[in-house]
């Protein structure tokens, strides 16, 4: 599928000659040779220079078409859909249906012989659905919150060369073309690249999961855009040196921003195999239900209560529909599921595992080998001493202080 393109002209003020931006909604025109082309041709690409950066008025043309440089959060669920959702969700929609006839069983059919029984089954039939409802939003919702306060380590401002002049300019108002100024116990506002540098190494943790620090060129050392050593990435941590770069790539653009948008592209929750199992069976009870009820009800309407009214009221009908629903749905089995799948995740979660979902845990039924590394794609991928240990007169002492 071809990527959509734009042309946008603007005159820059104080220059008589107009300039054509040429941008594209993933820029990839600029992800594949960027790193390989000389420095001189990706200052002209930008309309940059490295002695003076960008003009203030180019920037507001170009922050017009790449927009701010920041990776748009995924999308905020409705939590009242994703809660309708989960209400009626395998048992849970029989058990809404048992819960209902036990209300109305109870009142406005009950009247005077209204039978608090009735109530109480009502509500312990609507209560179960409802907790697990309730109990899967909440889990959402916490790895939501989880998720969304990576952001908030990026840093504020950065250091900008525009207009000939040093400033530090806000990260979510760097465009393509800006000149950075990089140094140790920095975090790359965006991905570029590199000028000049001085001892400089980068650890991207965050994004690669390799912990190594790499010693940062200025020439292209591969072909590979990720294997290269002349370009810094948004997320990146100076861990020694200092040096300069050009902003490539922002927001969006950025490669830690396509990772970002293909997997919230696939994160919508699949269909597990115990999910199906349950669909399974609910469908199965579903069909074995309604059959009953309906002989049921054909039974009562055309025999027993023309020719014995006082056997079974309507009331009692109905009580024996839900004695059907009931029989044949092991009502223990919904939050039991739930129950357990929540009592492994908050495990997970001490052994600091996040659970996005409940229904993750679920896909670890069919799992019997993981093969994995620590990533540090999740954490500071740093280390802090939790514990002292030292050898004195008496003994062994220990500092757990942190």
């Amino acid at each position: 599928m071809p990527h959509q393109q734009q042309n946008v002209r603007s005159t820059v003020e104080g220059d008589a000659t107009k300039i054509d931006l040429w941008t594209s909604t993933d820029m990839s025109r600029f992800d594949q040779d960027v790193h390989v082309i000389p420095i001189d041709s990706v200052m002209r690409r930008f309309r940059s220079n490295h002695e003076t950066g960008l003009s203030s008025a180019f920037v507001s043309e170009a922050q017009t078409c790449y927009g701010s440089n920041q990776i748009t959060p995924a999308p905020s669920p409705n939590y009242f859909r994703l809660l309708f959702k989960q209400l009626f969700m395998g048992f849970n929609s029989i058990l809404l249906v048992g819960g209902i006839l036990a209300l109305i069983a109870y009142q406005p059919l009950g009247g005077s012989e209204s039978s608090i029984t009735n109530l109480g089954l009502g509500i312990v039939l609507l209560s179960v659905p409802v907790f697990n409802a309730f109990l899967n939003v909440y889990q959402k919702l916490k790895s939501i919150k989880i998720i969304a306060a990576f952001a908030k380590l990026l840093p504020k401002s950065v250091p900008t060369r525009r207009d000939g002049v040093e400033q530090h300019i806000p990260t979510i108002e760097l465009v393509p073309g800006d000149i950075i100024l990089i140094k140790m116990g920095d975090i790359v506002p965006a991905d570029c690249r590199v000028l000049t540098c001085e001892g400089l190494k980068l650890n991207s943790a965050e994004l690669t999961g390799e912990t190594k620090p790499v010693s940062i060129t200025v020439e292209c050392t591969s072909e590979n855009l990720m294997e290269t050593t002349n370009l810094g990435f948004y997320s990146s941590l100076v861990e020694e040196g200092m040096g300069e770069a050009v902003v490539v790539a922002t927001g969006n653009s950025t490669i830690l921003g396509k990772m970002s948008r293909t997997t919230q592209e696939s994160s919508n929750e699949r269909t597990t195999n115990l999910h199906r199992e349950v669909n399974r069976f609910v469908l199965f009870v579903l069909v074995a239900d309604i059959t009953s009820i309906i002989i049921l009800w054909i039974t009562w309407g055309g025999w027993l209560n023309n020719s014995h009214p006082t056997f079974i009221t309507l009331i009692g009908n109905i009580l024996n529909s839900i004695g059907m629903i009931v029989s044949f749905l092991p009502v223990g089995l919904p939050s039991a599921i739930t129950l357990a799948l929540a009592i492994v995740t908050k495990r997970m979660s001490q052994q600091r595992i996040l659970g996005k979902s409940l229904q993750i845990v679920e896909s670890f039924n069919s799992v019997s080998i993981i093969a994995t590394d620590k990533t540090g794609t999740l954490t500071k991928n740093k280390m802090v001493v939790s514990e002292i240990f030292w050898d004195t007169d008496n003994g062994c002492k220990v500092f757990d202080d942190g």
